[in-house]
Order: structure tokens, then sequence, then C-alpha cells
């Protein structure tokens, strides 16, 4: 492996596409969106946008977001919300945003780009699912 990796990142040519960097989950009951950065580098999430399609709320990432290799930002609302702690956690409202019957969340990166779309169905779809594989 001598010499791997010389001149990755030259140009920026290297660089791991938004949408490559990272991992999405959405919590319906726990009102939370978790960022995860799947990559070894850092990764800068200020202003990336979260949107809920059902009631088109939508939240943008303050400055700070700032995640090194492996690790995630939780951005939280409804009543249990805690206060933003950067880089990690992020107060969106203590509203409730997500729908628990089921909704999807989008996120985009600073330029717009849709970086992920995950969709929740609700308590009762999926219940149980792979139970007794």
């Amino acid at each position: 492996g001598a010499g791997a990796g010389a001149g990755a990142g030259a140009g920026g040519a290297a660089k791991i596409a938004n949408k490559d960097a990272v991992e999405v989950s959405l919590d319906l009951i726990a009102d939370t969106v978790v960022i995860k950065n799947i990559t070894t580098s850092e990764l800068n999430l200020e202003g990336w946008v979260i949107e809920s399609e059902t009631g088109t709320q939508s939240t943008t990432l303050p400055e700070g977001v700032v995640l090194a290799g492996g690790e995630s930002v939780v951005v939280a609302s409804g009543k249990k919300a805690k206060k933003t702690k950067l880089p990690h956690y992020v107060l969106w409202t203590k509203r409730f945003i997500w729908n628990n019957d089921g909704d999807k969340a989008v996120v985009k990166d600073s330029d717009g780009e849709v970086v992920a779309t995950v969709e929740e169905k609700g308590d009762d779809a999926g219940a149980g699912a792979g139970a007794g594989a």
C-alpha cells in the first residue's frame, strides 16, 4: 500500500459527493433526524436543509455543525428536544415535526442538492418485521 492515496484530493477530484458521504435516519416517535458522516474526512453541514415532506416544515443547519469522520448530528424536535449543543445536537423546534403515521425527510446540502430522502412508515406498518428470522 505504499504511496496509496498520493495526490488524492488534488483539485478536489477525489471529493466524495455529499450524497455518498452521509447516512440519514428518521425516528418518527423520537422526532429526530440523524445525519451521520460515513467518510473518514471532516464534513461541514452548515447550510444543509432538512425538510418534512408531510408538513412542509424545514430547518437550516447552523454554522458549527462540522462532523469528523464517523460522527453524527441529531436534529431534534418536539417537547423533549434539548438545547443545541454543537456540533452533535441541534434543536429544530419544541413543536412536533414528524407525523407518527408516516413521514418523509428530505435532506439537501448547502447547494440545494438532494442528499438523502428517508421515508418512515408509522407504528402499524412493519411492526415486528423480521421477527423469527
